[in-house]
């Protein structure tokens, strides 16, 4: 879902707010980018406004001391977003054949997998740059464990 989001930001120059904090979180907890240092995004939006964009990273980020942690679940985000794949599927064309049972987590494809959808993950689409459900797990619990420090508290 992170690469389609992406693909519309670069061709389209923008993307709903859900869209965004999901790009957003992604980026965040799961590649450990610093939220002011994602200027790339800006570049991209046809509609940037810094007044804007900057406080909804910060939002999204967890920075403000007024919002709760919310960190995005990828693959979750994926199946319930788009249960059957359909959007996937036309969005990413690498991954046409690819059906639900195996779309969400495309790089966990077995190589009869791969044959039946006529797409090789790695070759014909990018595997994973990270562990998602281990950067997600760390990111949590990095964040919370700041979030009962006296400083944060005050």
């Amino acid at each position: 879902m992170e690469d389609i989001c992406m693909r519309c930001i670069v061709t389209k120059g923008s993307i709903n707010f859900k869209k965004n904090a999901l790009v957003v979180s992604f980026s965040i907890f799961n590649l450990w980018q610093k939220w002011h240092e994602l200027h790339f995004f800006a570049k991209q939006f046809l509609d940037f406004e810094p007044g804007i964009y900057y406080p909804q990273l910060q939002m999204q980020s967890a920075v403000t001391g007024i919002h709760t942690i919310c960190i995005f679940k990828s693959i979750k985000n994926s199946q319930k977003q788009d249960e059957e794949g359909v959007f996937i599927n036309i969005r990413l064309p690498e991954l046409k054949n690819v059906r639900a049972a195996c779309i969400h987590e495309a790089w966990k494809m077995t190589a009869m997998e791969h044959k039946l959808y006529k797409v090789i993950i790695g070759k014909d689409y990018f595997n994973l740059i990270v562990d998602i459900e281990a950067t997600q797990k760390a990111a949590n619990h990095a964040d919370w464990r700041f979030t009962i420090t006296k400083e944060v508290k005050e």
